[in-house]
């Protein structure tokens, strides 16, 4: 039996070391980053959130998503549901924002209207929440 050396235990822990840090948590299961510029690109673009008539220029329910969600989302009290935040960092189960990508939450219909996130997107905004809700 082969012992084996410093150079391949160092090696050994330099790898773990880099997926520890960066491939863990860097993706969820469809590969995408938990940052809110992909959210941006993946969710309120693709899924036509912020057309006028939704949450782009008519703001509905008081929320502009087009030109800038991090201000509009994080710490920002929810318009519809005024005991609650739109995106309480850390804590996506009492973020208004993720709850509704689930279903309905009090007077608000589950997001988008008509249809229902693949669960890959709805994960990557539970993950973009619990990671602190960076402006990125």
């Amino acid at each position: 039996m082969k012992r084996p050396t410093q150079r391949n235990f160092r090696d050994s822990c330099g790898l773990l070391l880099f997926c520890t840090l960066f491939a863990s948590s860097a993706c969820t299961p469809s590969g995408l980053e938990p940052k809110l510029s992909v959210i941006q690109a993946e969710i309120f673009t693709k899924h036509s959130c912020t057309l006028s008539s939704c949450h782009g220029a008519g703001a509905a329910g008081g929320l502009n998503l087009a030109d800038n969600p991090y201000d509009a989302l994080v710490n920002k009290d929810s318009a519809t549901e005024t005991s609650k935040k739109r995106v309480v960092p850390n804590k996506p189960d009492e973020s208004v924002f993720y709850q509704v990508l689930l279903g309905s939450v009090g007077s608000i219909r589950q997001m988008p209207v008509g249809s229902t996130l693949p669960t890959e997107k709805i994960e990557l905004v539970k993950q973009w929440i619990e990671m602190g809700a960076p402006n990125n």
